[in-house]
């Protein structure tokens, strides 16, 4: 893993209108509490998640079920109610098989697997995303998945 890694130009501004929004935002990670928190302070990103559950603590790697069940109850929410966003095809094939909304972000070079089921979601840009959380593209009654229930 890249400890120096930097964040794309969009992903600031989204991650903070999910958290003005009432969202919970987590990382699950298969890397190390040490290396997550070093990696997200240094992309600047470290004060939108409040919380990191790594295969430590979860006793499990990230494809396994357990992963996300193991979140989702800690913080009380059911999986349906669950959003994972990633550019990464395997993070939401694997979300969306635990029963997860993926939410696939299409940057340059991140193909989606031709032989598994379409994402629930997918943009270009993170900044898409965050419209529909907005309201630009859905109704403001409409909950999407991942709402914080406060």
């Amino acid at each position: 893993l890249d400890q120096k890694a930097t964040s794309r130009s969009d992903v600031k501004a989204v991650l903070k209108s999910l958290q003005k929004n009432g969202y919970t935002l987590v990382s699950p990670t298969n890397g190390t509490k040490e290396l997550t928190i070093e990696q997200l302070m240094h992309s600047g990103l470290d004060i939108y998640f409040e919380q990191i559950f790594t295969f430590e603590e979860v006793k499990t790697y990230k494809p396994h079920f357990f992963t996300y069940e193991f979140i989702c109850n800690s913080l009380n929410f059911s999986i349906k109610e669950s959003t994972m966003i990633a550019c990464q095809a395997w993070d939401i094939t694997d979300a969306q098989r635990a029963g997860l909304t993926g939410c696939f972000i299409n940057r340059p070079g991140m193909v989606w697997y031709s032989l598994e089921r379409v994402p629930d979601f997918s943009f270009r840009m993170l900044i898409d995303f965050a419209q529909i959380i907005e309201g630009k593209l859905l109704q403001p009654a409409t909950k999407l998945k991942g709402k914080s229930p406060a």
